[in-house]
This record gives C-alpha cells, sequence and structure tokens, in this order.
C-alpha cells in the first residue's frame, strides 16, 4: 500500500519507507519530549537569570514560557522553539 509523500509531491512513497514496528521510537513524539526537557532547563535558567530581580518573579517567568509555547504550538519546524522562545522571554523581561 503507498501512501501520498510527506512532501506533497505527485509521487507516492512506499508504506515500508516508514517504520511500522510496535517498538520503533516515534520521531515526534522523541522530539516533542526533547522540546518539552530544553524548555523546562530554559525555565530553570530564566529563573535563576532574573532571581536577584524584583520583576519578574518565577511564577512570571514560567507563565510567559507557557503562553509563548501556546504562542508557537503551530510552527512547522519544531527544533528551533527553545531559542525563539528563550529570545522572546529575555526580550521582554529585558525592557
Amino acid at each position: 500500500m503507498s501512501r501520498r509523500c510527506t512532501w506533497r509531491c505527485s509521487r507516492r512513497c512506499e508504506e515500508d519507507s516508514v517504520s511500522t514496528r510496535p517498538d520503533a521510537p516515534n520521531l515526534e513524539t522523541l522530539e516533542t519530549r526533547q522540546i518539552d526537557q530544553q524548555l523546562r532547563e530554559l525555565e530553570d535558567r530564566l529563573v535563576a537569570r532574573y532571581a536577584n530581580h524584583a520583576v519578574p518573579t518565577e511564577e512570571v517567568v514560567r507563565r510567559t514560557v507557557a503562553e509563548l509555547r501556546d504562542r508557537y504550538s503551530i510552527a512547522r519546524v519544531r527544533s528551533f522553539l527553545p531559542i525563539i522562545i528563550e529570545r522572546a522571554a529575555r526580550a521582554k523581561f529585558d525592557q
């Protein structure tokens, strides 16, 4: 059985090119886990960076990271989300 190519071209790709083994890692799940871990580390770095400041508090930092993550949740390329979110958060806090 073939399926439409993920590049949306007219070519049909063979289904065996995608691993269907139950024990095979799902790349999307692995990427999501890695990004979740990176965002937790980012939150900790930002909390430490702004610990001696009255504003933002730890709660504000974590809420801001969560809001930015939600804003970029529809991104097609997710690999760069942690750095994009970090830059946006720092820009907001350094104003």
